[in-house]
């Protein structure tokens, strides 16, 4: 699980830390990312979703996954503080809005990546995926 959560981590900073795009194109950035990889996984006959929300949902009930699911907490509460950061620098610079806190913005990001994530698992379409992105990024639009 640690290696999972540690290789998403990596790549998410990737983009996070491209300094060269506005934190709302790093946004966006991340969002098209994870449509293509999802359409990707689809298109080769692998698993669609996310190991780890899939983990999560299991976990939660399951004493036998404590220590998974301990795992996926504190890296969810990690990654939201660094989200977070991010997203306080953005509304600095003036690139994401101002109406909610950062830490907000960073939870209905997480949303947006959870229900992209379930959404592919059903077999949605990319339009499907693209409104949940949509949706997420209208919260950070100044």
């Amino acid at each position: 699980m640690a290696a999972y959560l540690g290789a998403a981590d990596q790549s998410v900073d990737g983009v996070l830390e491209q300094e060269s795009l506005t934190v709302l194109e790093r946004m966006t950035v991340l969002f098209d990312d994870l449509i293509d990889d999802e359409l990707d996984k689809r298109l080769k006959g692998r698993p669609s979703g996310c190991f780890s929300v899939n983990t999560a949902l299991e976990a939660a009930d399951d004493p036998a996954l404590a220590v998974a699911h301990g795992q996926i907490s504190k890296n969810l509460r990690d990654r939201l503080a660094v989200m977070a950061s991010y997203l306080r620098v953005g509304q600095a610079r003036g690139d994401i809005a101002c109406a909610m806190a950062p830490a907000s913005q960073a939870e209905v990001i997480n949303g947006a990546v959870v229900g992209i994530r379930v959404a592919s698992r059903v077999g949605s379409g990319r339009e499907s995926m693209r409104a949940i992105a949509d949706g997420a990024l209208l919260v950070l639009t100044p």
